[in-house]
């Protein structure tokens, strides 16, 4: 699949930037890159050019990044309910 070249940084919306900024924090939850372009189903390369600017991220890709941030989020409240339930 052939994805368009994302624009320059003084050509990026509001919208981009964002996107742009949720992948980083996507990074910095799951711990790696390479984690991360697993989430979005991309391949590494693929995941470094979008976090560059260099690419595109898709409406799809931000929908796999939520849901991957859903899941270790509702991950992390069994494990707080655990940890509480054992030391009440």
């Amino acid at each position: 699949m052939i994805t368009e070249a994302a624009p320059g940084p003084e050509k990026r919306t509001s919208s981009q930037i964002e996107r742009l900024m949720a992948l980083e924090k996507l990074v910095e939850l799951l711990g790696s890159q390479k984690r991360a372009a697993e989430a979005i189903l991309v391949d590494p390369s693929s995941f470094r050019r979008k976090l560059r600017g260099d690419r595109e991220v898709s409406a799809f890709e931000m929908k796999l990044a939520g849901d991957e941030l859903f899941r270790l989020g509702n991950q992390m409240l069994e494990y707080a309910e655990r940890i509480r339930s054992v030391h009440a």
